[in-house]
Protein backbone atom coordinates (compact mmCIF):
# COMPACT_ATOMS: atom_id res chain seq x y z
CA UNK A 1 0.00 0.00 0.00
CA UNK A 2 2.54 2.26 0.34
CA UNK A 3 3.80 2.47 -3.24
CA UNK A 4 -0.04 2.98 -3.77
CA UNK A 5 0.10 6.29 -2.76
CA UNK A 6 3.39 6.86 -4.41
CA UNK A 7 1.55 5.77 -7.83
CA UNK A 8 -1.40 8.15 -7.24
CA UNK A 9 1.50 11.44 -6.53
CA UNK A 10 3.09 10.21 -9.47
CA UNK A 11 0.19 10.04 -11.82
CA UNK A 12 -0.76 12.97 -10.19
CA UNK A 13 2.32 14.71 -11.12
CA UNK A 14 2.45 13.16 -14.54
CA UNK A 15 -1.17 14.39 -14.67
CA UNK A 16 -0.22 18.04 -13.58
CA UNK A 17 3.11 17.68 -15.41
CA UNK A 18 1.06 17.08 -18.84
CA UNK A 19 -1.14 20.06 -17.88
CA UNK A 20 1.50 22.69 -17.13
CA UNK A 21 3.42 21.37 -20.85
CA UNK A 22 0.12 21.59 -22.68
CA UNK A 23 -0.21 25.39 -20.79
CA UNK A 24 3.41 25.62 -21.23
CA UNK A 25 2.77 24.86 -25.48
CA UNK A 26 0.00 26.50 -25.12
CA UNK A 27 1.46 29.67 -24.11
CA UNK A 28 4.23 29.11 -26.41
CA UNK A 29 2.02 28.34 -29.81
CA UNK A 30 0.04 31.86 -28.74
CA UNK A 31 3.34 33.28 -28.63
CA UNK A 32 4.70 31.50 -31.65
CA UNK A 33 0.72 32.45 -33.32
CA UNK A 34 1.38 36.12 -32.39
CA UNK A 35 4.86 36.36 -33.73
CA UNK A 36 4.13 34.74 -37.05
CA UNK A 37 1.13 36.91 -37.43
CA UNK A 38 3.58 40.37 -36.88
CA UNK A 39 5.58 38.21 -39.40
CA UNK A 40 3.07 38.02 -42.07
CA UNK A 41 1.63 41.57 -41.45
CA UNK A 42 5.35 43.00 -41.76
CA UNK A 43 5.53 41.32 -45.34
CA UNK A 44 2.68 42.19 -46.19
CA UNK A 45 2.98 45.65 -45.42
CA UNK A 46 6.87 45.56 -47.17
CA UNK A 47 4.89 44.03 -49.97
CA UNK A 48 1.72 46.76 -50.00
CA UNK A 49 3.50 50.16 -49.45
CA UNK A 50 5.60 49.75 -52.26
CA UNK A 51 2.94 48.62 -54.73
CA UNK A 52 0.67 51.17 -53.50
CA UNK A 53 3.29 54.09 -53.83
CA UNK A 54 3.77 52.55 -57.46
CA UNK A 55 0.40 52.96 -58.51
CA UNK A 56 0.04 56.96 -56.37
CA UNK A 57 3.49 57.26 -58.49
CA UNK A 58 1.66 55.97 -62.04
CA UNK A 59 -1.49 58.26 -61.21
CA UNK A 60 0.36 61.58 -60.73
CA UNK A 61 2.82 60.89 -63.54
CA UNK A 62 0.07 60.30 -65.87
CA UNK A 63 -1.57 63.15 -64.57
CA UNK A 64 1.45 65.29 -65.58
CA UNK A 65 1.37 63.69 -68.84
CA UNK A 66 -2.30 64.54 -69.53
CA UNK A 67 -1.23 68.40 -68.32
CA UNK A 68 1.91 68.31 -70.44
CA UNK A 69 -0.63 66.54 -73.43
CA UNK A 70 -2.75 69.24 -72.98
CA UNK A 71 -0.51 72.24 -73.24
CA UNK A 72 1.52 70.79 -76.18
CA UNK A 73 -1.79 70.31 -77.97
CA UNK A 74 -2.95 73.35 -77.45
CA UNK A 75 0.25 74.94 -78.49
CA UNK A 76 0.34 73.06 -81.36
CA UNK A 77 -3.32 74.08 -82.24
CA UNK A 78 -1.86 77.84 -81.82
CA UNK A 79 0.78 76.88 -84.11
CA UNK A 80 -1.00 75.97 -86.68
CA UNK A 81 -3.70 78.83 -86.67
CA UNK A 82 -0.52 81.30 -86.86
CA UNK A 83 0.49 79.01 -89.69
CA UNK A 84 -2.35 79.85 -91.48
CA UNK A 85 -2.11 83.54 -91.03
CA UNK A 86 1.49 83.92 -92.24
CA UNK A 87 0.57 81.25 -95.50
CA UNK A 88 -2.57 84.27 -95.99
CA UNK A 89 -0.40 86.87 -95.62
CA UNK A 90 2.72 85.82 -97.38
CA UNK A 91 -0.28 84.66 -100.53
CA UNK A 92 -1.35 89.03 -100.03
CA UNK A 93 2.14 89.89 -100.06
CA UNK A 94 2.90 87.32 -103.14
CA UNK A 95 0.40 88.68 -105.36
CA UNK A 96 -0.61 92.61 -104.55
CA UNK A 97 0.49 95.02 -107.36
CA UNK A 98 2.15 96.90 -104.37
CA UNK A 99 5.67 96.52 -104.46
CA UNK A 100 6.42 94.76 -100.91
CA UNK A 101 10.37 94.45 -99.36
CA UNK A 102 10.81 92.99 -96.23
CA UNK A 103 14.18 93.49 -93.84
CA UNK A 104 16.06 91.90 -91.47
CA UNK A 105 16.78 93.58 -87.90
CA UNK A 106 19.84 95.21 -89.56
CA UNK A 107 18.02 96.18 -92.44
CA UNK A 108 19.54 94.04 -95.23
CA UNK A 109 16.60 92.85 -97.76
CA UNK A 110 15.26 89.11 -96.89
CA UNK A 111 12.76 89.10 -99.12
CA UNK A 112 11.08 91.36 -102.53
CA UNK A 113 7.48 90.07 -104.17
CA UNK A 114 6.91 89.99 -107.90
CA UNK A 115 5.24 93.20 -107.83
CA UNK A 116 8.67 94.82 -106.70
CA UNK A 117 10.61 92.64 -109.09
CA UNK A 118 7.89 93.94 -112.40
CA UNK A 119 8.11 97.75 -111.11
CA UNK A 120 12.10 98.19 -110.51
CA UNK A 121 13.60 95.39 -112.57
CA UNK A 122 15.38 94.17 -109.39
CA UNK A 123 15.08 90.70 -109.27
CA UNK A 124 15.28 88.66 -105.74
CA UNK A 125 18.53 87.47 -106.21
CA UNK A 126 20.12 90.73 -106.85
CA UNK A 127 18.73 92.05 -103.67
CA UNK A 128 18.79 90.11 -101.18
CA UNK A 129 20.84 90.72 -98.36
CA UNK A 130 22.00 94.38 -99.25
CA UNK A 131 19.92 97.29 -97.67
CA UNK A 132 17.79 99.42 -99.67
CA UNK A 133 20.48 101.97 -100.51
CA UNK A 134 22.83 99.44 -101.95
CA UNK A 135 20.00 97.84 -103.61
CA UNK A 136 19.21 101.13 -105.60
CA UNK A 137 22.79 102.40 -105.44
CA UNK A 138 22.57 103.04 -109.45
CA UNK A 139 19.95 105.83 -108.43
CA UNK A 140 22.51 108.00 -107.93
CA UNK A 141 20.41 111.54 -107.86
CA UNK A 142 18.38 110.02 -105.16
CA UNK A 143 20.32 108.57 -102.57
CA UNK A 144 19.19 111.08 -100.51
CA UNK A 145 16.09 110.02 -100.39
CA UNK A 146 17.18 106.40 -100.02
CA UNK A 147 19.01 108.10 -97.02
CA UNK A 148 15.86 109.51 -95.44
CA UNK A 149 14.54 105.97 -95.99
CA UNK A 150 17.37 104.29 -93.94
CA UNK A 151 17.13 106.57 -91.40
CA UNK A 152 13.35 106.45 -90.11
CA UNK A 153 14.48 102.44 -90.29
CA UNK A 154 17.22 102.75 -88.33
CA UNK A 155 14.66 104.99 -85.76
CA UNK A 156 11.91 102.55 -86.02
CA UNK A 157 9.81 105.15 -87.38
CA UNK A 158 7.04 105.00 -89.99
CA UNK A 159 7.37 107.27 -92.97
CA UNK A 160 5.21 108.30 -96.06
CA UNK A 161 7.50 109.10 -98.96
CA UNK A 162 7.27 109.10 -102.83
CA UNK A 163 10.46 108.07 -104.92
CA UNK A 164 11.60 108.65 -108.10
CA UNK A 165 13.46 105.68 -109.82
CA UNK A 166 14.51 104.28 -112.60
CA UNK A 167 15.38 101.20 -113.35
CA UNK A 168 18.58 99.46 -114.73
CA UNK A 169 17.46 99.65 -117.86
CA UNK A 170 16.59 103.16 -117.53
CA UNK A 171 12.54 103.24 -117.17
CA UNK A 172 11.43 105.97 -115.14
CA UNK A 173 8.91 105.27 -112.32
CA UNK A 174 7.45 106.54 -109.15
CA UNK A 175 6.80 104.78 -105.75
CA UNK A 176 4.42 105.91 -102.64
CA UNK A 177 6.42 104.19 -100.57
CA UNK A 178 4.35 103.94 -97.06
CA UNK A 179 7.34 102.15 -94.88
CA UNK A 180 6.27 100.14 -91.23
CA UNK A 181 9.12 99.30 -89.28
CA UNK A 182 7.74 96.58 -87.30
CA UNK A 183 9.97 95.06 -84.59
CA UNK A 184 9.99 91.63 -83.01
CA UNK A 185 8.61 91.32 -79.78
Amino acid sequence: KPFKGYARRIITSAQALKIASEELLAKQSDVLREQLTRTLLLTLFLMVVPAALIVIGQVLFNRQMASAKKKLQDQNNLLASQEAETKKLALVASHTDSAVIICDQDHRIEWVNQSFTRITELTFDNVVGQTIDQAFAFNKDRMEEFRLVREHLEQGQPLHIELAGETPSGRQYWLAADIQPIQDH
